[in-house]
């Protein structure tokens, strides 16, 4: 048989279907990309931060300080670093490049789900591979096209948490170190897989992720010092975090007001639902009680340590896990990853309903493992909530007003809440199967697992 052999000639069907999946993808593209440059959402918020990085003044202002023209950006210093190039730009130009670097970070996250999941959902599963994209698809466009609406960075959060996930399931520890310390540069929350590094004695990944997110924090004080001499992270405390505890909500004076419908963490949730607005604010009353602070504050940390608690059974080193061949045993560390994202957004004090994009690695792992074995009915109902509280719930199906009291009763927070749960018993089953640990690999595994077996 020659080496180069002939192509095949593309049917026509295929041809047929190959342009119109194109089209669409186009399509939904260039629609985005209008609404993208049309809309004034958060991009002048980190073009801004970065001209006054630039200049040495104060970048972390409230949205009522003297020379504020955006909302406050209340971020680490090292996220502004990556936006000085757009200085350069016209605003059209900015919107523009920006829309195309967080497309960029959405399908270069799908390819590392796509990546990640393969272990447990091989391409020559068909059908089951395209009803993994749809489910997913469901149950994460909603949290994705938020992020696109108020061009967010978050996306490229996303991306490096994906990133970490990836190299978790391929046991590359420094790599997985090496990109969630960049991430914790970015976002702060990441700082969690930390101590859950420890925990699963990965103490070079831990050292990588500590290294990497001091090094990029004090970074811009290296490049771009500010004009009087305090760190931009000391500022970034000072302005942004002083005063917050745990069980507390986001607050801080212009940046954060305790009452907010955007904030789907469970302090926030659990204080609208607790506490009445105030007149200035949107107008949803959603109490359920009426408790005293101490007692606010006593529920939300027993919440709060609640989640801890699932994450570190989710993470446990079990020895069961550890019998898995190596793929399936990465591919259960995916899903620890998923899990602590999942606790990163409900600990936050502040978790906007954009951040909860970073929920596809999670989902992704639970419908994997969901379309190869046998149904759990724990796994499905929780899908259940997600797909009801999370999907169904989009003010695009219904109208604002509705969306908002959705909003207000923490739909999203209940969405990453029964993802969690779904992790956890995920992660618990798999280890434990008998078909993943025995010799005998199910036949619909890919090669390469059954070898490892």
């Amino acid at each position: 048989m020659n080496s180069q052999q002939t192509a095949r000639p593309v049917s026509w069907k295929v041809a047929l279907r190959r342009s119109a999946i194109a089209a669409l993808l186009v399509g939904l593209a260039v629609y985005w990309l209008i609404r993208f440059i049309r809309l004034e959402a958060s991009l002048p918020v980190y073009t801004e931060a970065a001209r006054r990085m630039w200049l040495g003044i104060e970048v972390y202002l409230g949205a009522h300080d003297p020379g504020a023209t955006t909302a406050p950006y209340t971020y680490p210093p090292f996220f502004a670093l990556p936006f000085l190039p757009l200085l350069l730009l016209p605003h059209v130009a900015q919107s523009v490049l920006w829309f195309l670097a967080t497309a960029a970070a959405l399908v270069a996250t799908v390819v590392l789900v796509r990546k990640s999941v393969a272990v447990a959902l091989p391409e020559k599963a068909g059908l089951r591979v395209a009803a993994f994209w749809s489910l997913l698809a469901l149950l994460v466009a909603r949290h994705v096209l938020s992020a696109l609406e108020q061009q967010s960075h978050d996306l490229l959060v996303v991306l490096l948490l994906a990133l970490t996930g990836y190299a978790a399931c391929r046991n590359r520890d420094l790599r997985a170190g090496f990109w969630a310390g960049l991430a914790a540069a970015c976002k702060a929350t990441p700082l969690l897989l930390a101590p859950i590094f420890v925990w699963q004695r990965k103490y070079r990944a831990t050292a990588v992720l500590l290294l990497v997110a001091i090094v990029a924090t004090l970074l811009p004080d290296l490049l771009l010092p500010s004009g009087d001499g305090r760190p931009w992270c000391v500022a970034w405390y000072r302005n942004c975090l002083a005063g917050m505890g745990p069980g507390d909500t986001a607050y801080s004076e212009g940046c954060w007001s305790k009452w907010n419908e955007m904030n789907q963490s469970f302090a926030g949730t659990v204080y609208r639902l607790s506490v009445a607005p105030l007149p200035r604010q949107l107008q949803v009353d959603g109490r359920v009680w009426n408790p005293s602070q101490s007692v606010l504050r006593r529920t939300t940390l027993a919440l709060q340590v609640g989640v801890l608690l699932l994450v570190g059974l989710a993470t446990w080193p079990g020895r069961r896990a550890a019998r898995l061949p190596d793929p399936q045993r990465g591919f259960l560390q995916y899903g620890q990853v998923g899990a602590v994202v999942c606790a990163m957004l409900l600990l936050s004090p502040m978790s906007s309903k954009a951040h909860f994009a970073a929920l596809v690695l999670p989902i992704s792992f639970v419908l994997a493992d969901l379309f190869t074995r046998r149904r759990d009915p724990v796994v499905v109902v929780m899908l259940a909530v997600m797909l009801v509280a999370g999907s169904l719930t989009a003010k695009g199906i219904w109208n604002e007003d509705l969306g908002n009291q959705f909003l207000v009763r923490g739909n999203v927070c209940w969405t990453a809440l029964a993802c969690l749960i779904a992790t956890l018993r995920t992660i618990r089953q798999r280890a434990a199967d008998p078909a993943l640990l025995s010799k005998d690999a199910p036949s619909d595994l890919p090669q390469v697992v059954q070898k490892a077996a």
